[in-house]
């Protein structure tokens, strides 16, 4: 009898399919849908052979692992292989967040100035049947854009992650197929321990400072009104003194704003950069945390790994950028961890800590929020 904690499933159609010779499903913090592959030599229900396996594109999926459900989305591909040797279907899909990566947004109505992005998200996310969730959003997320047109042809995600960056607010979707949007906690209890020798089955990492600045800034013109209030330049900047002072980056605005949204942008391109300066791939056995719960992106987990970082005790808490499901007749039943520094995952820092004698270059233990430049304050 299979252990009900290695068992993949995928629904459709009233129809649960459970026999496959490989399975992945993956979600990555920072991209709005999710993605999912199954395999199978042994096609269809018990008895039903080919007749049974009738996935084709747009058919509706729900993806459970362990018991839980972990995407609902739809069938993108559908690959048939037969011959003397054997026979091979695969199907891929992704969450039903797909649909705003794939299409653009309306002409009409033109504009949408004047509203919030939770405003903006709900109109254009309602035709698609995709909910809006929000979760730990920063302070400024609730301010209107004063002036926001979108591009001719831009897809609707394409505008939502334009006014992400002015926001702070990072896009994910969730298992009910949902949009996510806001930003982790760095803050957060490690929801568990992995070490090296223990429960790691293997660990990769990579501390690379190309990504590291000790000052970024970013740029921007706001529009004028009826008030005479005219046109005027606008800059936010943030400071790592972990880096050396010689590496400034310099960034133009992708978006009108004013001072704090310049400085929002400035945090949020901070932390994307941030997400290549520490990145550690770690492949742990089943799907499960130990408290028996899947294994999700923004979740912080303490890693004790002493070839991986150079600290004293070999001690780093990170956060989880990226998880991958997988299950194959190499491999078994394993989950891959991306995971990057904390406060990559965060626009807003709750705090700023200085560096400690145990900090390294790429540890991020300075990095701080983004400030208005002195002459947006005059």
């Amino acid at each position: 009898m299979p252990n009900p904690n290695e068992v993949a499933t995928l629904t459709t159609g009233g129809e649960t399919f459970s026999t496959w010779k490989s399975v992945m499903a993956r979600r990555d913090f920072g991209a709005p849908s999710s993605e999912f592959s199954f395999s199978s030599v042994e096609p269809g229900s018990p008895g039903k052979g080919w007749a049974g396996m009738r996935f084709k594109p747009f058919d509706p999926v729900t993806v459970t692992l362990a018991g839980i459900q972990v995407i609902d989305g739809s069938v993108t591909t559908r690959s048939t292989s037969m011959d003397a040797q054997g026979h091979e279907i695969m199907v891929q899909g992704r969450s039903r967040v797909c649909s705003i990566v794939d299409s653009a947004v309306p002409i009409k109505p033109g504009t949408f100035s004047g509203q919030t992005y939770e405003q903006v998200a709900r109109g254009l996310l309602a035709p698609h049947g995709v909910g809006l969730v929000v979760r730990n959003p920063p302070p400024i997320f609730t301010k209107v854009f004063k002036s926001l047109v979108p591009q001719y042809g831009e897809t609707v995600s394409e505008l939502l992650n334009r006014m992400a960056s002015m926001r702070g607010v990072f896009h994910v979707d969730d298992a009910q197929g949902n949009l996510v949007i806001g930003q982790g906690d760095p803050s957060a209890a490690p929801v568990a321990t992995l070490q090296e020798g223990v429960n790691i089955k293997s660990i990769s990492c990579r501390l690379d400072n190309q990504n590291a600045w000790n000052v970024m800034s970013t740029i921007g013109q706001n529009v004028g009104d009826d008030y005479n209030y005219p046109p005027r330049d606008y800059s936010g900047s943030s400071v790592d003194a972990t880096v050396p002072d010689t590496r400034k980056k310099i960034m133009m605005a992708p978006h009108p704003g004013d001072s704090d949204e310049m400085t929002a942008h400035t945090n949020h391109a901070r932390s994307v950069a941030t997400w290549n300066i520490v990145q550690c791939t770690i492949v742990v056995q089943g799907w499960l945390r130990p408290d028996g719960k899947l294994w999700d992106t923004c979740d912080n987990v303490s890693v004790k790994s002493p070839s991986a970082f150079p600290n004293e005790d070999g001690f780093q808490t990170l956060g989880i950028q990226s998880v991958t499901y997988s299950q194959d007749s190499d491999n078994g039943t394993t989950t891959t961890l991306t995971c990057v520094l904390p406060n990559a995952l965060a626009s807003v820092q709750a705090l700023n800590p200085q560096p400690s004698g145990n900090a390294n270059p790429t540890s991020g233990s300075a990095l701080g929020n983004a400030k208005p430049d002195p002459s947006d304050t005059d």
